[in-house]
């Protein structure tokens, strides 16, 4: 009877559409909900029925909204914020157009008791190797009973402890999670610094070529085990201890063993759809928790759909899995973007610690904006501004936000111009504030690429990628100017270089590091700071141990890059009167500092973090402070320079007759700077140049600086063009002859550097003549007009002429007389008119040869020709007296010597006198008194003296004749 009267049940509720497991099903979340947090909502499901619409009642009194107590949803959630036992209705329209209803009661159950640790800081400081106990329910903090023992369990992160306390020495952030038996849990996080020590989040690089820095402990160190060899962009993550937790290239994610990470389904053994030919190929940002640590990391990546089209996605790693060396539990997630550049950013809110995730889009000037909460990523405003990123090349290089927030900038590569953009960033609401600064950085190739602010945010810094034809260049901006041209004017170019620049990123070590493609190095720039205009850059920075950088950085959360910090005198130079303002950073907040200030001029010591103080006089000061804590005690000291306040004094108004006029600032300050302008100007002349000449009438200032001290003065020159004048062009004067200098008529006065004050100077020396004359001028100035004639010396030829010559003008005699052995000059003989080198003449008299060089400068030298003879006698040497006619008698043939002083005598063999006479016209007939002599050789002698040279006196001189037959 039962069985017949069971089927016959079912019978009637299939015909009502009703099936056999009709219940109410509730699952999530069955605790009131934790404080601070949304909390889950529990949710409910009637199983077993076929319905076409849905009315839920949850009888919960204690919603804030009675709407919210009913839903029509076949699948509703409901969010109960009081424990206790609610009962839940549902009454369903089915297919068949009849009606059923079903209800159930639920319990909410409490949570254990709520706790915060130190009265809900979120951070704590401590000592180095000083123990700290954690304790969810210290009688300090916690204001009511804790649980009792054995009625809670405690689980803590990331020690995995099971212990109500925990002991720590390390930085981190520590959270527990207590258990009630209900399963509802209340948690709690605390960061746990070390004084002295800042967070590491960013202290491990990988990038390039397997290349990598770790930046712990303040100096960076290369590291050469990565297993990353890709193009260009990567992103890696480290816990706040700087241990390493994971990092990609936008395809794999490498656990810190460099192990590739597993997936939850180990089953999924795909790739992530990254690219690895994106400027910024990945982001990893911390899924922000309610009160516990970060353990979810959502891994952003751009997907290459086509070659114009990409998409925003993210992975999610959970670092709790797989031991702690973390688990990927989901892969490849569409946010519902398909049109994204290559560029990926994210800054933390500091409002709600949620974090901003930026990219743009491609083909249009749309920012795309994501906020990634406890609860998720979230679309934000994306607003339309700046220019279009109308290509694919317009999408490429880096998007960032500046590390110290309030800025975020975006470079947009040519062809045909590279731009970059700067706009305002409000990091707690996410508003991006249009109009941008807008900097065009010239056409392109190069191409630009990297991007990165200063850690003030007063600077930013972008790089330019060559190509075969084009160098690289790096370029800074200051950007504290009012607009787009005034910060344009600012630019400075860092680096130009053949190799191929790329990223830029700050480093945890304050710098800023530039890849360089194929380099085994990388670029760095040590940022200035105020309003400095010297940067400090090496190409070849940092080496990477023999690994090699590509184009691309790692990409961070800029926020999470803690620049170093501590305590340091800040102090700046000053002008004399003027209060020195001295600070120092803390040593650790939030511990508290004591300050011992000597300013080192013996005055009282100073107590306070910041100090101004006013010195009595100009020099240099060694300031001192001592500064300390319950950790640290440390002294430092830095000189502070007092600089004399400088003078500029140009003197009254100028109205002179001059070319040129020079201008005197006066300052007696040695090591000052100038300033020089005119009519608003600045002259290009040495910053060290206290006095200049100028030549053009117009307003001119001078400002005088001694460090940041000043002094500015304004001098109106008007300058009369006095006449253009010349001596002529310069001049050559021969040895030994007057040039005359003339300095042409009209002037007042004339002013020789010689001394004269003629118009005329006759001058017989080389050197340089200058002149001042003074012109009267119709308006009543006088005029100074100068001018500088060279004159060069010439020389004479350089020759050497006989001063006298002779010939024997009786005989006709004819000589030649030379002017020399240089061919290059030129002759004229007087007379004659002759222009050769030598001549011939046959005459006595004065010969004058005028020899001139090829300057035209001239010597006369005289040759006097004066007729002198010598005497002349000839004997025969044979003559034959035998009477036929021919012979018969031996002449003595003479000239040119004297009839008185004459001989002539004739010897025989035996040496005795056979003829003699003193008539130079008497013959010898080969007789002597008669007596014929035979034939053979007679010796003779001839006296005489020299009509032409008397002097010499009487001379003989000896021969022989033969008498033939």
């Amino acid at each position: 009877m039962i069985r017949k009267i069971y089927f016959t049940l079912l019978f009637w509720m299939a015909c009502w559409g009703i099936a056999e497991a009709q219940t109410i099903k509730v699952t999530g979340r069955k605790c009131e909900p934790e404080q601070g947090c949304n909390g889950d909502s529990t949710r409910f499901e009637l199983t077993g029925v076929t319905a076409s619409s849905w009315n839920w009642t949850f009888q919960d009194p204690n919603s804030p909204d009675p709407q919210a107590n009913r839903s029509t949803k076949a699948k509703p959630a409901h969010l109960y914020l009081q424990p206790g036992s609610y009962n839940v209705k549902v009454t369903v329209n089915l297919t068949n157009g009849k009606s059923y209803t079903r209800d159930t009661t639920i319990r909410i159950s409490a949570l254990p008791p709520a706790f915060e640790f130190f009265q809900g800081k979120e951070d704590t400081t401590i000592c180095k190797d000083n123990p700290l106990v954690l304790d969810p329910y210290d009688s300090k903090s916690f204001q009511g009973t804790p649980p009792a023992e054995g009625t809670v369990k405690y689980l803590w992160y990331p020690t995995g402890d099971t212990t109500r306390t925990i002991t720590v020495t390390e930085k981190g952030c520590y959270s527990v999670e207590v258990m009630n038996a209900d399963s509802c849990t209340v948690t709690d996080r605390i960061n746990v610094k070390i004084c002295g020590e800042s967070d590491q989040q960013a202290s491990k690089w990988y990038f390039g070529s397997n290349a990598g820095i770790n930046f712990e402990g303040g100096q960076p160190s290369a590291i050469t085990d990565g297993k990353i060899n890709t193009p260009e962009g990567t992103s890696s993550i480290s816990n706040r201890k700087g241990d390493l937790l994971f990092y990609t290239d936008g395809i794999t994610i490498y656990d810190a063993e460099g192990n590739p990470m597993p997936s939850r389904d180990p089953s999924d053994t795909t790739s992530l759809n990254g690219s690895r030919g994106s400027t910024q190929a990945a982001l990893i940002v911390p899924q922000p928790s309610c009160r516990g640590c970060e353990t979810i990391y959502y891994v952003f990546t751009t997907r290459d759909v086509n070659d114009s089209i990409r998409c925003l996605e993210y992975t999610r790693v959970d670092m709790r899995g797989n031991g702690g060396k973390g688990i990927i539990l989901d892969k490849n997630n569409q946010t519902g973007e398909c049109n994204v550049s290559e560029r990926l950013t994210s800054i933390q809110n500091p409002a709600d610690s949620s974090y901003w995730v930026l990219s743009h889009e491609n083909g249009t000037s749309k920012f795309i904006l994501k906020r990634l909460t406890k609860s998720g990523l979230e679309d934000a405003n994306s607003p339309s501004i700046g220019l279009p990123h109308t290509t694919k090349y317009q999408g490429e290089g880096q998007i960032k936000f500046a590390t110290s927030g309030g800025k975020m900038g975006v470079v947009i590569p040519g062809p045909a111009r590279n731009y970059v953009e700067i706009y305002n960033f409000n990091d707690s609401t996410g508003a991006i504030t249009p109009p941008p600064i807008t900097l065009d950085l010239g056409p392109a190739p190069p191409s630009a690429y990297g991007l990165e602010f200063s850690p003030d945010g007063e600077k930013v810094y972008v790089s330019l990628r060559g190509n075969d034809s084009t160098e690289s260049v790096l370029y800074q901006y200051d950007l504290t100017g009012a607009d787009s041209t005034t910060i344009a004017s600012t630019r400075i170019e860092v680096a130009r270089s053949e190799k191929e620049f790329g990223a830029l990123q700050y480093a945890p070590d304050g710098k800023i590091y530039m890849a360089i493609k194929d380099s085994e190095y990388l670029g760095v720039i040590t940022p200035s700071s105020g309003d400095s205009t010297e940067v400090d850059f090496q190409l070849d920075g940092f080496y990477l141990a023999g690994k090699r950088s590509q184009l691309g950085l790692p990409n961070f959360v800029q926020s999470i890059i803690e620049p170093p910090s501590g305590p340091g005198i800040s102090a700046e130079d000053v002008c004399f009167g003027e209060p020195v303002e001295l600070t120092t950073g803390a040593i650790c907040d939030p511990l508290k500092d004591k300050y011992e200030w000597d300013f080192g001029d013996g005055s009282a010591k100073g107590t306070k973090q910041s100090e101004t103080h006013l010195y009595a006089a100009p020099g240099t000061y060694t300031v001192t402070l001592r500064q300390y804590n319950d950790c640290k005690d440390t002294t430092m000291t830095q000189q502070v320079k007092v600089n004399p306040q400088p003078i500029a004094n140009l003197g009254q108004d100028l109205n002179v007759c001059s070319r040129t006029v020079t201008l005197d600032s006066k300052n007696p300050y040695p090591n000052s700077k100038y300033l020089w302008f005119r009519n608003g100007r600045q002259l290009a002349v040495d910053s060290t140049a206290s006095k200049i000449q100028i030549d053009s009438s117009g307003r001119y200032v001078v400002g005088v600086l001694i460090g940041d001290c000043y002094s500015l003065d304004t001098i109106n020159v008007i300058l009369e063009r006095p006449p253009l004048y010349s001596l002529g062009p310069d001049k050559k004067l021969c040895t030994n002859d007057t040039l005359q200098l003339d300095a042409l008529p009209g002037g007042a006065s004339y002013l020789w550097n010689t001394g004269q004050n003629t118009q005329v100077i006759d001058v017989t020396q080389a050197g340089n003549y200058s002149v001042v004359v003074m012109i009267p001028r119709t308006n009543g100035i006088t005029c100074e007009v100068t001018d500088t004639v060279r004159v060069d010396l010439l020389p004479l030829p350089n020759v050497t002429v006989q001063p006298e010559a002779s010939l024997c003008q009786p005989n006709n005699q004819s000589i030649m007389l030379s002017a020399g052995n240089n061919m290059n000059y030129q002759y004229r003989w007087l007379p004659g008119n002759e222009s050769t080198r030598t001549i011939t003449v046959n005459r006595v008299g004065v010969y004058t040869v005028e020899i001139s060089t090829s300057d035209g400068c001239t010597e006369a030298h005289a040759i006097k020709v004066i007729d002198l003879c010598e005497p002349q006698i000839f004997v025969p040497d044979a003559f034959s007296p035998n009477g036929d006619g021919q012979n018969d008698q031996l002449q003595v043939i003479t000239n040119h010597i004297s009839d008185q002083d004459y001989e002539f005598r004739v010897y025989d063999r035996w040496g005795e006198l056979i003829f003699r006479t003193t008539n130079r016209n008497e013959m010898w007939d080969g007789t002597y008194k008669g007596r014929t002599f035979p034939p053979q050789t007679y010796a003779w002698a001839v006296q005489y003296r020299s009509t032409y040279f008397p002097e010499r006196g009487v001379e003989t001189k000896r021969g022989a004749v033969l008498i033939a037959k």
